[in-house]
């Protein structure tokens, strides 16, 4: 389950950059990671997600978020995972919105990647602007992210992804999207 982001403010290079270093991706934020869930359960869960979002009240029907705390992350350099990502500003709108999200889907806990799970557990909001780089890459991109980096986001729509196989393809697909409106 994740958001779609729209920056509604960012840098003029924002762009260029991450279609550089983090192609294909749109800007999001994940609030639930990727599980595996059996097939059988699909309606259940659909169903429990959907009474969750009818009796959400957001006010303004928004969540509002400003991105502005660079994480330049290395940690995983040598099997090209190094990363760059700016976080957002503490916002317990967006927190409280993960925890809920996260409680609701208490049953499945069968995570894509174990690391996962400890993601989910020290919940960061963030995009991620450049990702899977390897040593040369990341060097680059460091060069690359210019100091201002600040963006103002606005959150209203919530996807819940539901994949066969973890693949882009998959991901983009709008039959395995489930859009619902804050």
């Amino acid at each position: 389950i994740y958001t779609r982001v729209k920056l509604i403010k960012k840098p003029i290079w924002l762009d260029d950059f991450c279609r550089i270093y983090n192609q294909p991706y749109d800007y999001h934020i994940t609030l639930v990671q990727s599980r595996f869930i059996d097939e059988a359960e699909i309606p259940k869960l659909k169903e429990k997600v959907d009474k969750f979002f009818a009796e959400l009240d957001i006010n303004e029907h928004m969540i509002e978020v400003d991105f502005s705390i660079p994480i330049i992350d290395d940690e995983g350099v040598g099997e090209s995972e190094a990363c760059i990502l700016i976080n957002a500003k503490k916002n317990d709108e967006l927190i409280n919105l993960q925890k809920s999200l996260v409680e609701l889907m208490s049953d499945y806990t069968e995570f894509f990647k174990p690391k996962l799970e400890e993601y989910e557990i020290n919940f960061e909001p963030h995009i991620t602007v450049a990702m899977d780089l390897n040593q040369t890459q990341f060097d680059k991109a460091k060069k690359d992210f210019k100091d201002n980096f600040q963006c103002m986001g606005v959150v209203d729509e919530i996807i819940l992804s539901v994949v066969k196989e973890i693949t882009l393809e998959e991901s983009k697909n709008p039959d395995n999207l489930t859009i619902y409106k804050l």
